[in-house]
């Protein structure tokens, strides 16, 4: 066993991670009872709180192996900061007497960065939903447009990408609740939903009038539901 603490030291790892961030292994301590391991390792993010699914794993002789024997701060939503886990390497590896390397991997938790909440989608226009997170570049996601909890259609299947734009089917019901579920594989275990927002199919029109007309001058707005002769304009 001592054998074994010494080659963790030495071999204690920094894996980078995507957008700048990284998982750095700070300190690696024997415990009293000689069979187990503090950990203490700093998580450095620019994504703010976001949490993130923190593994470790231990690059053996016989290859790279998942450490399960474990207690503390690893697992799901983990955030920024210095945290510790406990490792009983006996339990995990019983009498393997090879080289040993640790690796602490954290991986950010799924999230979407667009629609914002509440925005307004006008019918026949293109808009991007975009997301991030969870392996979801590299699996295979189901895109389903839902008002209030009822699916209405299947809009896209979307392989390893992080990003779709759709373009909203004319014919949908004005109106607020719309929503769009994201599932993934187990590749991912993606299965969320983009904040709710609004769509809309009128159009909204503009009238110029001379300032001569109105005693401030300038221009008036007005919110109109057909296309009217000139001098209205379609607003894009």
């Amino acid at each position: 066993m001592r054998q074994w603490l010494l080659w963790m030291l030495v071999w204690g790892s920094l894996i980078p991670l995507a957008n700048a961030q990284h998982v750095q292994i700070e300190e690696i301590e024997k415990m009293a009872n000689g069979d187990s391991l503090r950990i203490t390792y700093e998580l450095i993010s620019p994504l703010g709180d976001l949490g993130y699914e923190v593994t470790l794993f231990a690059r053996l002789d016989t290859g790279l192996k998942q450490l399960t024997s474990l207690t503390g701060e690893f697992g799901e939503e983990i955030g920024p900061g210095v945290h510790e886990v406990v490792w009983n390497a006996k339990q995990e590896l019983g009498r393997y007497r090879g080289k040993i390397a640790l690796e602490v991997r954290a991986l950010p938790n799924f999230y979407f960065i667009t629609p914002e909440s509440g925005q307004l989608f006008m019918q026949g226009k293109a808009y991007t939903i975009s997301w991030y997170g969870k392996n979801s570049d590299k699996d295979a996601l189901t895109m389903t447009l839902y008002r209030d909890d009822e699916p209405i259609d299947t809009i896209a299947t979307v392989d390893a990408s992080n990003s779709y734009t759709w373009r909203v089917p004319r014919g949908l019901d004005s109106g607020e609740g719309y929503r769009i579920r994201v599932s993934g594989t187990d590749l991912s275990n993606v299965d969320a939903y983009t904040s709710s927002f609004s769509i809309q199919n009128k159009k909204y029109l503009k009238y110029i009038i001379p300032g001569a007309v109105v005693a401030t001058g300038g221009v008036i707005w007005i919110i109109l539901a057909q296309n009217l002769p000139k001098p209205f304009e379609d607003i894009e």
